[in-house]
């Protein structure tokens, strides 16, 4: 027998948690004349209904002055071809961590969101791949692409995205919810 995480959640935190970041992710091609709806149903089940499902067993536990951050994309404000599934999701956490917040302020629970641009990663450089090859690129010259398009000309680092995600858990942003926060080194300026 496996643990919930809301059975796991009293014996590991003394029953009481302060932050949840919801920052579980999964990509892949779901063009919209695909055959097969698996890849679709699996990318919205982890990028849009799990941050829902964390978050409902976490909210027993979550204290005044708790924050939610959820972690959604640079697609979450736009579009991309054959990544349907990927912006819809992203596009969709941005809308409930609105409403999630507007509910859970009365509770003094801070929600927001975070969309990061291109970050230095494995799933990164899976979707460099599966751009590459969807595109009939190199995968240099689909990366050299995907970074002229940055005004910055790079891709993030991870802890640059966890330092945002800090602060927003911080009792330094104790007067934040319901934004959305963009770090992509200007991608989102066009």
């Amino acid at each position: 027998d496996t643990l919930s995480l809301h059975d796991a959640l009293p014996i590991s935190l003394g029953g009481r948690l302060d932050i949840v970041v919801n920052n579980a992710g999964v990509n892949g091609p779901t063009p919209v004349d695909a055959s097969d709806d698996s890849t679709w149903d699996a990318v919205l089940a982890v990028n849009l209904s799990g941050p829902m499902y964390v978050t409902r067993a976490a909210l027993p536990f979550l204290r005044p002055g708790a924050s939610i951050v959820n972690i959604s994309s640079v697609l979450g404000k736009m579009g991309v071809p054959g990544k349907g599934a990927y912006c819809a999701a992203k596009h969709g956490i941005i809308g409930w961590t609105r409403s999630a917040a507007l509910e859970l302020a009365p509770r003094e629970i801070r929600v927001n969101v975070v969309c990061p641009g291109w970050t230095e990663s494995d799933m990164a450089d899976a979707s460099v791949a599966e751009g590459a090859a969807f595109d009939g690129l190199p995968v240099e010259e689909w990366r050299a692409r995907a970074l002229a398009a940055v005004p910055q000309k790079r891709f993030l680092d991870p802890s640059e995205i966890a330092e945002l995600v800090a602060f927003l858990a911080s009792s330094a942003a104790s007067g934040i919810t319901a934004e959305v926060y963009t770090i992509s080194g200007g991608a989102t300026a066009f």
